[in-house]
């Protein structure tokens, strides 16, 4: 009874410590516990992916090894993704081979993680070995492994891959999900590609309404706005509102760079006041993008006094808009000077 009440203490606490990504904590607790319940163990290995820390996940696993406790698939799984998260495709290819060499059993989570890792570390040949692999196995027909590679090919900066995947979906009756949708929205974005990126979101609206939030609609609109359609980017915004999903300041900042590239600084001006009607704060991206749109129509005497609207608000610049302030500074100063020589 004893040792299923400390177990159960053990537990809670490691459960704390991985929902608040407090590894070291984790790993120390376990080890102060001198615990051998894989469970516990993984649970501290989830701690350790939580906070994106791929070596003290994959020492921690070859640690519970060490010690006789028997690996099982999720504790591979929960090292694996700490391997995905922290960007080491290398520790990743470890784990899978020394899954196979302990027999365990890999699942679409496994699967779904390795791919992960190896997009994000550009391991090409190994991903393409692996999709072979998979195919062969019989889980050509799996959205989960699908919607892993596609992201895996997305976050490796591989857009048209991920975008060839969908098609492929959709040539073998699978039907997409949300995530599927997601990544193939913005795999259309990054290949600028901005009727595809909106035929793929009108898909979405129609399959999965109820998931599609600002993030998915400001997307869509930086897609289309990009390329110039500023009519159609204001119509996404109307038709967001009317669905009851509330813009934020991602959304305002989206609009305001497209409407800064399309020469229409005054609308931009005009969304930073409706943000600020609306509640919404606004932060120093929305400021950048309004004086650098009031840059681009020389009209420097408004991106000071929306510098001093900016203070006021007690946002600080980045580099990147002090940078503009300290160059807008020098051209009015160099216009004075220029107006007083004319006057004289």
């Amino acid at each position: 009874g004893k040792v299923s009440s400390d177990v159960k203490f053990q537990g809670k606490q490691l459960n704390r410590f991985a929902a608040n990504s407090q590894w070291k904590q984790a790993i120390d607790f376990l080890r102060a516990s001198g615990s051998v319940d894989v469970v516990l163990w993984k649970t501290a290995l989830m701690a350790c992916s939580n906070a994106m820390r791929a070596e003290e996940a994959y020492k921690l696993h070859a640690e519970m090894v060490a010690k006789g406790i028997e690996p099982t698939t999720d504790t591979f799984n929960s090292a694996m993704s700490a391997c995905a998260k922290g960007d080491r495709s290398d520790l990743a290819q470890r784990l899978y081979r020394e899954m196979e060499e302990a027999g365990c059993e890999k699942n679409e989570k496994t699967f779904g993680l390795y791919a992960q890792a190896l997009g994000k570390g550009g391991q090409w040949e190994a991903l393409e070995e692996l999709v072979g692999a998979l195919k062969k196995q019989g889980f050509s027909k799996s959205m989960a492994i699908y919607g892993a590679l596609m992201r895996a090919y997305f976050e490796g900066n591989m857009p048209e891959k991920s975008l060839e995947l969908f098609d492929e979906m959709s040539d073998l009756g699978i039907r997409p999900n949300f995530s599927a949708y997601y990544n193939g929205i913005m795999a259309a974005k990054a290949l600028r590609d901005p009727k595809r990126c909106q035929a793929l979101f009108e898909e979405l609206l129609e399959v999965d309404p109820g998931r599609v939030t600002s993030r998915e609609y400001t997307i869509v609109m930086a897609s289309v706005g990009h390329a110039g359609d500023l009519r159609e980017a204001f119509q996404l915004f109307e038709d967001m509102k009317k669905n009851n999903i509330r813009p934020n300041s991602y959304t305002y900042n989206a609009l305001m760079n497209v409407c800064g590239k399309s020469g229409k600084w005054q609308k931009a001006l005009e969304l930073l006041d409706e943000m600020l009607m609306h509640g919404i704060q606004p932060n120093e991206q929305s400021f950048l993008a309004c004086c650098m749109a009031c840059e681009r129509a020389r009209e420097l005497k408004l991106v000071m006094r929306l510098r001093n609207e900016m203070y006021g608000l007690g946002i600080e610049p980045g580099d990147r808009l002090q940078e503009l302030f300290e160059r807008v500074a020098l051209k009015l100063q160099e216009s004075n000077s220029n107006q007083r020589r004319y006057d004289y």
